[in-house]
């Protein structure tokens, strides 16, 4: 549980800094496209 929230703060971590350089847009679809990555492992992983 504790681990959960240290992904989240990260993840809001790294969501912040990307939209610091490139802007809330490219940050919010650079994001989406890192959940889909991340989905593609989960996936095959199961």
């Amino acid at each position: 549980m504790r681990q959960d929230r240290y992904r989240w703060r990260q993840h809001l971590l790294s969501l912040a800094v990307y939209a610091a350089i490139w802007g809330r847009r490219f940050a919010a679809r650079f994001n989406r496209l890192l959940l889909a990555h991340e989905m593609g492992h989960y996936v095959a992983a199961r």
